[in-house]
């Protein structure tokens, strides 16, 4: 009796162990699954960002996609700003063999980002072979359209009137008064036509070349904050 007691408790034993083994495996290869499961999304989840990438005219920076920025600006933070020229001279030319070869203005206005009139009262040059009232293209009287208060240069090859701002400085906006009407004719309007405004800086190397003016209005406006810069003609 005693060695069959022995013996069922040494199969009780056994039955246990077995039945405790199973579990536990069981257990073991469950939260490999899961481990692998969980690595698996972790690599397809990664797999997803660093290969979804941005959309089309978006770029990442740091860990965003944003906005492209275009030629001319640059970022600041999450935005996108237009670089604005630096130049000392500001000066409207007229190509060789432009006609007529003369060029007559009112007023030139140059504008920093404040909004301020930095050419005011700036010295003037031109030419080369005629230069009439240097002092009038930047006196802030912009009554040359109506009454004559205007600068007038001539020459061949090339025509211009040209502001010195004293030293390198940012450059916003140029506002060009044209010479338009004298008294009660129509005269001299014209003169403008065919001309391009370049900046230049301390070496009077070119900066900036915008395109021909292609107007006989007043008021002739460059602006460099626009997103694509180019000339607005107003009367």
């Amino acid at each position: 009796m005693i060695i069959l007691g022995l013996v069922c408790l040494g199969v009780l034993f056994l039955l246990w162990l077995f039945v405790f083994k199973k579990d536990d495996a069981v257990t073991n290869a469950s939260g490999a699954g899961a481990g692998a499961g969980a690595d698996a999304g972790a690599g397809a989840g990664g797999g997803a960002g660093a290969g979804g990438g941005c959309k089309d005219g978006e770029e990442m920076v740091g860990e965003k996609c944003l906005v492209k920025c275009a030629d001319g600006q640059i970022r600041e933070g999450e935005v996108c700003k237009v670089v604005l020229p630096r130049a000392r001279y500001v000066k409207v030319e007229k190509p060789a063999n432009a006609t007529p070869n003369y060029i007559n203005l009112g007023e030139i206005e140059v504008f920093d980002k404040a909004g301020r009139n930095i050419a005011l009262h700036a010295g003037v040059t031109g030419g080369p072979a005629y230069l009439s009232s240097p002092s009038k293209l930047t006196d802030g009287d912009k009554t040359g359209h109506e009454f004559g208060n205007f600068a007038a240069t001539s020459g061949s090859p090339v025509t211009f009137l040209q502001v010195d701002l004293g030293s390198v400085k940012e450059i916003a906006k140029v506002v060009i008064t044209n010479r338009g009407k004298h008294s009660t004719s129509e005269c001299c309007n014209n003169r403008l036509t065919g001309a391009r405004l370049i900046l230049l800086d301390a070496h009077k190397n070119p900066v900036i070349t915008t395109a021909d003016i292609t107007t006989r209005k007043k008021t002739i406006i460059y602006d460099f904050n626009a997103a694509t810069p180019a000339w607005v003609y107003t009367d």
